[in-house]
């Protein structure tokens, strides 16, 4: 841990949440934790501010204990630990920490439940949404270096003409009834798309919609 100019911080709170930026009031569970550290690594990376309120007042934080609470997060609730970095920064006798989470360039960081099953997250705003199947099949498609199963013509124009069909969005669950497809390979078919830059993702009240990429 270090120590940073408060001139930096109050910059950095005064962007309010989003995408890349996250504010705790406290950490009292580090599955809690585990779902932010997951959403920004399957994103674009981010930060957690611990120990600021939502509208963004400093409250502070007992800095050893929430630092352990955080390797805790990392460490035993994640299917695989980030590299990490904590800062520690002091305003007015009050210590905030900042927690810069890396993205990760695999993907699929999974966080583990009160019932051990882990899930992936993502960040869309300032909100962690659990990933669709889509995201799971994108991410093991993109990492795999094993020859890919190809695809009929019949099969690409088909699932294209149906998502044409929808020029608000599609969900994986309508894209599945429509091409009578089991939802693992519906999934599938729906991550090549985005691969090839076929198709784009949209969230929408935080639902996970998928439209032609030229619409």
């Amino acid at each position: 841990m270090q120590l940073q100019a408060p001139s930096y911080l109050s910059e950095l709170i005064s962007h309010g949440e989003g995408l890349q930026l996250d504010f705790k009031f406290a950490i009292n569970d580090s599955r809690k934790i585990a779902i932010s550290l997951s959403a920004f690594a399957n994103t674009k990376g981010g930060r957690l501010l611990i120990g600021v309120k939502d509208n963004g007042r400093i409250a502070g934080v007992r800095s050893d204990e929430e630092f352990y609470m955080i390797e805790a997060a990392n460490d035993l609730y994640l299917n695989r630990p980030l590299s990490l970095t904590v800062v520690e920064h002091e305003v007015e006798g009050k210590k905030v920490l900042e927690v810069v989470v890396p993205e990760d360039q695999v993907k699929g960081i999974k966080a583990q439940d009160i019932h051990r099953k882990s899930w992936a997250y993502i960040r869309h705003l300032d909100q962690n949404l659990l990933a669709s199947p889509v995201h799971l099949e994108l991410w093991r498609y993109a990492s795999d270096t094993a020859p890919k199963k190809r695809l009929s013509q019949k099969q690409i124009v088909d699932g294209l003409k149906i998502i044409e069909n929808f020029p608000t969005g599609i969900s994986l669950e309508n894209f599945q009834k429509n091409t009578g497809l089991q939802r693992r390979r519906a999934a599938e078919l729906l991550a090549r798309f985005i691969y090839w830059n076929l198709v784009d993702t949209h969230i929408v009240n935080g639902r996970i919609l998928f439209t032609s990429a030229d619409q």
